[in-house]
């Protein structure tokens, strides 16, 4: 990129000092009500009026008389507060940053004892920065006084809004002094920014550099909106006009200026008077860009101004207008540096794609050259790009066909066709599989549209946000068929985008219009017998009856993923899912590739738990905890599954996603790799059950499977199974589920402080400890309910759990506490160090 230049003459951020009305007489003043005044710096930008005579705060005993002797010793070591005969405190100087703490907690002692009054009068004693930390709080005695209803409350915390913004502004730190504005009442706000909008009118036209003009404007300009309709677009004429002045000797100041302003002609709520708009547009409109030109605009709006600039392009009078627009900024994308050159292709590249879908056949007939051409500049290589120039060249030498393949238009071509053919599947797998991140948001609100239209024709309407899917009054059973048909099939259709956004809507669709549990049953009744699949011959599945089990393999095909993803979109599809994996474990005919796919597909996103058959046990009261007994066996069909997970043999990438397993998943895989844990008491196989469920959720997992009452030596066995390295070289807890387990442990306290006895392996030892010093980081200040005692924080016994931790480091091998400090690092460790022992 060229050196940066600048248009701008001066480097000056000095004001013009802005004159005024000596009747002008609504400066911000004392919030006390006694009459006394708050020294204010002076108004040197015109902004809340003229600075009045001031004299010194005071608070009084009579002012909070219940609470006076515990104010008065909050504030008694405050350098700028005397205590004057022991019922007054008077300010002689304003109070600084490092006053802040004592008055936050004497504004607290004011609020309770309902004295918001005197709470004012302490906040007009501060300085105006503090006074913005103040007014900025969201704690709760600041935002009961910003609530009151007492209007003499509002308008001292008006006049004390307006000294912190306005000295905000006075600092250039504009966007807070727009916050701060946000505090005002409505009167008050309306105007300051009437006021403000003045100031940055004349600001305009001054030398100011780059980075106060920028900020002023967004400022002003975020504060338009909330003027009448009249005011917003005479002072948006009125900054545009000021652009438009300053001509061809400050282009740049004038661009920049126009950049920030565009936008705001969008957000004008409301009904416009088109010839009005039409004319803010035409005066908005930016000059032809040169590489110069650019340069001299503030880097920090460089990029703004190529996507503001191709925006205007799509939005010109007529059609050429717009193609030779598009035109010259493709050019331009060749003439300037990285990574400007790439943001402006991506524009441009997806100017194109909207206009290619958007323009009727006719027009985009006529001008498919002419896109092609604009396109073809936005993909020519920058000079010098060695690899680009010779993969150019190999594009070139493979022929024309290859070429056309890879452009945006003839992509294009085939979305257009699939949406006029009906063939929304094919439209959406366009979307999923485009190799241009430019082509997905213009297509897929085509494909939106199509899907709106689709639901139109069963009678019903579909909207987008807020989400609504609103059902017509007919009953006519022939067409609630259609209306199920067109709701999955359509659901499909957005999931095979691929895109997280259309998932959501999907699944948004799918729990509106079946909504209860048999309507879901219907739906994927339907759904398995359109796809006609099954077993054999057979291509009636009765998912009630079990016969889904006989689906599965095939479901996880890629011929019908989209459908799989509909299933389990679904609530109900998720159960029914999670009961045919266990029933196909269950089959005698399950081959390991069949155990070995469901893995693959639902381990991730199934939760097996209520599928599983239970595991029977007593209880025995032992202290204060219930130590679970085996009363017989574990139940026949989980010994058919353990002896059939014993004898398989998976490929090695049957667990390659392990550390993103539901519940449930863990548990057979320790079956298959640890068999021996199946051959110990029932509570060996719940201690497993347990950590999975931990180790599956950061938050709740563990807790109704009874972790908290197993005996250790259950749950000691268990985690030292599950740490050890599986058949298949994986680890059936991550190093993020190990953490789970240990938030759940630390949770219960009485498990985290014994586990570290627990006899494992040293460099699972190591693993223990950098997992629980990351849970014990990650919990110092969680005071959500505990998992297991709802009336316990989560966090109650982290500071012992803490000691524990630091003497059982202490007793490592420096080599090993070396290694667990590396780990976590210096940081992590002092902060544990700081848990004091309760």
């Amino acid at each position: 990129m060229r050196p940066k230049t600048s248009s701008l003459p001066y480097k000056s951020t000095t004001l013009r000092t802005v004159p005024r009305r000596e009747s002008h007489r609504d400066g911000p003043g004392n919030p006390d009500l006694r009459g006394e005044s708050v020294a204010l710096a002076p108004d040197r930008s015109g902004i809340g009026g003229t600075k009045r005579s001031s004299r010194l705060l005071l608070l009084k005993e009579q002012d909070c008389p219940d609470r006076w002797g515990v104010l008065t010793a909050c504030l008694e070591n405050i350098k700028g507060l005397q205590i004057q005969g022991g019922n007054t405190i008077l300010a002689v100087s304003k109070l600084d940053a490092e006053d802040l703490g004592a008055v936050t907690e004497a504004i607290a002692i004011l609020v309770d004892a309902n004295c918001l009054r005197a709470a004012c009068t302490l906040m007009g004693m501060c300085k105006p920065s503090i006074l913005t930390v103040l007014l900025e709080s969201r704690s709760g005695p600041v935002n009961e006084m910003k609530t009151s209803g007492d209007p003499t409350v509002r308008k001292a915390l008006d006049r004390l809004s307006r000294a912190a913004a306005r000295s905000a502004w006075n600092h250039g730190e504009f966007l807070q002094c727009r916050n701060l504005v946000q505090f005002c009442s409505p009167r008050a706000k309306a105007g300051f920014i009437h006021r403000s909008l003045s100031l940055v009118m004349e600001m305009a036209k001054l030398p100011v550099d780059d980075h106060t003009l920028v900020e002023a404007l967004r400022s002003a300009v975020g504060w338009v909106p909330e003027l009448g309709m009249d005011a917003c677009l005479t002072a948006l004429g009125s900054l545009l006009q000021i652009s438009n002045d300053l001509g061809a000797h400050e282009l740049a100041r004038s661009v920049t200026m126009k950049c920030i302003i565009w936008p705001a002609l969008d957000q004008i709520a409301g009904p416009v008077e088109t010839r009005r708009m039409d004319k803010l547009e035409a005066m908005a409109w930016f000059p032809k860009l040169t590489p110069e030109l650019l340069d001299a605009v503030p880097v920090s709006l460089q990029s703004e101004v190529l996507r503001v600039a191709v925006e205007q392009a799509v939005n010109s009078r007529n059609n050429q207008e717009c193609l030779d627009r598009l035109q010259d900024l493709a050019s331009l994308s060749g003439k300037i540096g990285e990574p400007l050159a790439k943001e402006l292709k991506s524009h441009v590249k997806s100017a194109v794609t909207q206009l290619s879908l958007k323009w009727d056949d006719d027009l985009y007939e006529s001008h498919k050259n002419s896109l092609q051409k604009v396109e073809k500049k936005a993909h020519r290589v920058q000079p010098g790009s060695v690899m680009e120039s010779l993969k150019a060249r190999a594009i070139r030498f493979l022929g024309n066909d290859s070429t056309d393949a890879r452009t945006l238009v003839h992509l294009a071509d085939d979305f257009r066709l699939a949406i006029q053919s009906g063939n929304l599947h094919g439209a959406a797998l366009l979307i999923r599989d485009s190799p241009y991140p430019e082509f997905g948001d213009a297509a897929r609100e085509e494909l939106f549209n199509a899907v709106v239209a689709r639901f139109a024709e069963v009678e019903l309407e579909l909207r987008q946000w807020p989400f609504m899917l609103i059902k017509s009054e007919s009953n006519h059973p022939e067409l609630a068929a259609k209306q199920d048909s067109v709701a999955l099939e359509m659901a499909a259709v957005l999931i095979v985008t691929g895109e997280s956004y259309d998932s959501m809507l999907a699944a948004s669709i799918l729990s509106a219009h079946f909504a209860t549990q048999q309507r879901q049953q219907a739906a994927i009744q339907r759904l398995i017998e359109g796809l006609g699949i099954g077993r054999h011959a057979l291509t009636i599945v009765d998912v009630l009856d079990g016969d889904l089990v006989h689906a599965l393999p095939e479901l996880c095909s890629a011929d019908h993923a989209a459908s799989l993803e509909v299933i389990l979109a679904m609530e109900e599809g998720r159960s029914l899912v999670a009961i045919a994996v266990v029933d196909c474990l269950l089959q005698d005919d399950c081959s390991d590739a069949t155990i070995a796919l469901l893995f693959k597909a639902f381990a991730h996103r199934i939760d097996l738990r209520a599928a599983l058959p239970p595991i029977v046990t007593g209880t025995l009261q032992v202290d204060e905890r219930i130590v679970m007994m085996p009363m017989e066996s574990p139940q026949l069909k989980m010994m058919k599954i353990f002896g059939l997970l014993r004898m398989a043999k998976f490929a090695d990438d049957y667990a390659a996603n392990c550390d993103q397993w539901a519940p449930g998943w863990r548990l057979l895989a320790c079956m298959h790799d640890q068999p021996e844990v199946f051959n110990q008491a029932a509570t060996v196989l719940l201690a497993v059950q347990a950590i999975d469920a931990a180790a599956a959720d950061g938050q709740h997992g563990g807790a109704k499977e009874l972790l908290d009452r197993l005996h250790d030596s259950s749950v000691d066995f268990a985690l030292c199974a599950m740490l050890e390295p599986q058949v298949t070289g994986r680890r059936l807890l991550s190093d993020d589920a190990f953490v789970n387990v240990m938030r759940a442990f630390i949770s219960n306290g009485r498990l985290a402080e014994n586990m570290f006895e627990w006899r494992i392996s040293r460099s699972e030892d190591v693993r223990l400890h950098v997992a629980a010093a990351r849970a014990l980081i990650s919990l110092l200040d969680d005071v959500t309910p505990c998992r297991f005692d709802s009336t316990r924080p989560a966090n109650h016994a982290v500071a012992r759990v803490a000691n524990r931790f630091l003497f059982s480091l202490s007793r490592f091998y420096s080599l090993f506490r070396d290694e667990v400090v590396r780990e976590i690092g210096t940081e992590a460790l002092e902060k544990i160090k700081q848990a004091n022992y309760s």
